[in-house]
């Protein structure tokens, strides 16, 4: 019996760190935030991680809800904008043109993300500045 209470003690603890790995990884893929990701970009994405989840949600909110929710996203797509423009010297036209650009073609990667229902961690993780 002893062996037993054993092999079931050390298949707990293998279990339980191999649920904390994966929960770790899949933590630290969903983050917006890497030094090496320029500051631009990590506005950007969380811009199209709320457009996303505003195109997806808004016939099940409130209007203002709804309203905070695209705000929220123009918000994080000026700030972009603005790093964009002073990190590489581009006239305002130009950082918004770019920043256009970006959205349309990373919208699908959230659009996918809010279907699967992660992409709120995803949110979640965004600059509260």
């Amino acid at each position: 019996m002893m062996v037993r209470t054993g092999i079931i003690r050390r298949l707990a603890q293998q279990f339980c760190f191999l649920a904390l790995s994966i929960g770790f990884v899949c933590s630290a893929a969903a983050q917006p935030q890497s030094s090496s990701v320029p500051r631009w970009e990590i506005y950007a994405r969380c811009a199209a991680a709320y457009q996303a989840n505003w195109q997806l949600r808004q016939a099940a909110r409130t209007r203002d809800m709804s309203d905070m929710i695209r705000e929220q996203s123009e918000d994080f797509k000026n700030k972009a904008m603005n790093f964009y423009q002073s990190d590489l010297n581009v006239p305002p036209t130009e950082a918004r043109q770019h920043l256009d650009d970006y959205l349309r073609a990373n919208l699908d990667e959230f659009i996918v993300m809010e279907r699967a229902g992660t992409l709120e961690s995803y949110i979640d993780q965004c600059p509260a500045d």
